[in-house]
């Protein structure tokens, strides 16, 4: 049986915010290197520390799925969920992938805020039949919000996989999710922050 080509979701705004601050980060450095002044070295770490968070927090967060699992790549750990341990797809304040092994977020695909809500198109047509919702669509369902968006991939691939008997039931307690925590961005991140709070006492 032929597979799907994987997926994958990136919220635009969080791409856009990280580029701003990547920006911000940049003007300051340029600001230091012209002031040639050591008192204000500190801003250096400081605003490497901001750069590293915006490519980890907002960048590099994303939702990759394909026949096998749904990855939720998230800031400071990526989370691995095969489909036969989902059991339910919710998007109340985000994202969420619940198993019988706990919930599980993305910071990818946040649901909307009120006015997004209110400025998003409400198309009942493209959201999925098996969205639990009484009569009405919940805000995070919309799918032109990020969440929304994020969710139709995912349950429309998980339907897809069902329908073609490619997720085997029965087993979501026995199937492992699997989390691996971003050590190496965590550690460079407190590195950077450490440095700037002895430079900024020290200088």
């Amino acid at each position: 049986m032929s597979s799907s080509a994987p997926a994958s979701f990136h919220s635009r705004l969080n791409r856009l915010l990280a580029v701003c601050l990547w920006v911000l980060c940049a003007v300051a450095l340029v600001a230091v290197a012209v002031a040639a002044d050591l008192r204000f070295a500190a801003m250096v770490p400081f605003a490497a520390a901001v750069a590293v968070l915006a490519w980890s927090g907002l960048w590099r967060v994303a939702i990759i799925i394909d026949d096998e699992r749904v990855e939720l790549r998230n800031a400071l750990s990526t989370v691995i969920v095969p489909w036969a341990a989902l059991v339910h797809v919710d998007t109340r304040f985000a994202l969420t992938l619940v198993t019988l092994h706990g919930s599980f977020t993305s910071t990818a695909a946040p649901a909307p805020s009120r006015l997004t809500t209110m400025l998003s198109k409400r198309d009942a047509e493209s959201v999925p039949r098996d969205v639990p919702v009484d009569g009405k669509i919940r805000p995070g369902d919309i799918p032109t919000t990020d969440s929304g968006a994020a969710a139709l991939l995912v349950r429309r691939r998980w339907r897809e996989l069902l329908d073609t008997g490619r997720v085997e039931i029965g087993v979501a307690d026995s199937t492992p999710v699997l989390r691996h925590w971003h050590w190496t961005t965590m550690t460079v991140t407190a590195a950077l922050l450490v440095l700037a709070l002895v430079l900024g006492a020290t200088l």
